[in-house]
């Protein structure tokens, strides 16, 4: 089922990058050049090795945990200066999903010392970043350690989890979601799988699931004309380009892409405006189904991967949302092809050895 799966995805991937040849997308096409010298770079593995275990050491070191906080309110700071989605308006309610360590909480706060906001973000226990917030919300700042993953809430409407599964046990001693106080004005979705969290090693889908879970959080708490920012990755992947069509069709949609932090990286924020959660709601209802499979199906109970947008057919959503994907994608793929291009083995590598 996993490779069935993982060939359907690829199989619309491909199609997605048939497509953006066809319309001589130029800058994607030199991005996906940079790409492959970078994979064979021996100086790009090691300098992304090194990335990787920095953050999976940073729960040991105060300096890095620190540092990559304040790289997070840079990224902050560089949204809200292109998109103003921290306004300084009283009463403004946001909820951080994945909130750890709280950079986005943080300018938030910052910006706007009369919002309110409630955050959940998975114990550091568990594997879970410290939280490193420190302007004081007193009563405007509520934090929740929980693992967003391990919650029945998700399920459809009187689907229960089977009496008997594998995760029985880590259902059961998470601790509960927060009394959350919808509707909400921003919500942030910008949690990872995290290499350091034991339980997210169980399933090789396991950034799918905490996705859905974020994204049914979000939308069932919303208010009508919200905004929502969700951290994705590689705009040409069917299970990304499937997504930002969906958004399409409930809210405004634009893409930002942090040069200070994410510029080499195929990540990216999506901004969702004015979202109409009553439109979402069909979908909302696919995503319920999606995360059940995806947690409790299969022959071992523990689920099994899933393409969430099985039920759309490339070619259907690239004929009526192509060109928005060109238009949406151009600059992400721009910073990415530049800062690799800047890149020091990219620079340094003649043969891109």
């Amino acid at each position: 089922m996993e490779q069935e799966d993982t060939r359907s995805q690829t199989r619309k991937s491909n199609a997605i990058k048939d497509f953006l040849a066809q319309n001589n997308v130029k800058v994607f096409h030199d991005l996906c050049v940079l790409r492959a010298k970078g994979w064979e770079s021996n100086e790009a593995e090691r300098h992304f090795n090194k990335q990787r275990v920095t953050a999976d050491s940073s729960a040991n070191n105060k300096k890095t945990q620190h540092a990559f906080f304040r790289r997070m309110l840079e990224i902050a700071e560089e949204i809200n200066h292109v998109t103003d989605i921290f306004p300084p308006q009283a009463g403004q309610r946001v909820l951080d999903v994945c909130m750890a360590p709280g950079a986005f909480t943080e300018f938030a706060l910052r910006k706007n010392p009369r919002c309110i906001v409630d955050g959940i973000t998975l114990p550091a226990e568990s594997g879970g970043h410290e939280v490193l917030v420190r302007t004081s919300g007193g009563r405007n700042l509520t934090i929740s350690f929980t693992d967003l993953t391990l919650h029945t809430i998700y399920l459809p409407p009187g689907m229960h989890a089977p009496e008997h599964f594998p995760d029985h046990h880590a259902f059961a001693t998470n601790p509960p979601l927060p009394q959350l106080s919808p509707p909400y004005d921003l919500v942030i979705c910008d949690g990872q799988r995290l290499r350091t969290h034991e339980q997210a090693e169980l399933r090789s889908w396991e950034p799918g699931r905490l996705l859905l879970s974020q994204l049914i959080l979000a939308l069932t708490n919303i208010r009508p004309g919200g905004t929502m920012l969700v951290l994705l990755h590689r705009v040409e992947q069917w299970n990304t380009v499937s997504l930002l069509y969906r958004f399409s069709q409930f809210a405004d949609i634009n893409l930002f892409k942090p040069k200070s932090a994410h510029a080499t990286r195929s990540s990216f924020y999506l901004i969702a405006t004015t979202v109409r959660p009553d439109r979402a709601a069909p979908w909302v209802s696919h995503l319920r189904h999606c995360w059940a499979r995806m947690t409790f199906g299969g022959e071992e109970g523990r689920g099994t991967p899933l393409d969430g947008a099985e039920d759309l057919e490339v070619d259907d959503v690239l004929g009526v949302f192509g060109s928005r994907l060109i238009s949406l994608g151009y600059g992400i793929w721009e910073t990415q092809r530049d800062a690799l291009n800047s890149s020091k083995w990219i620079r340094g590598s003649g043969s891109g050895s």
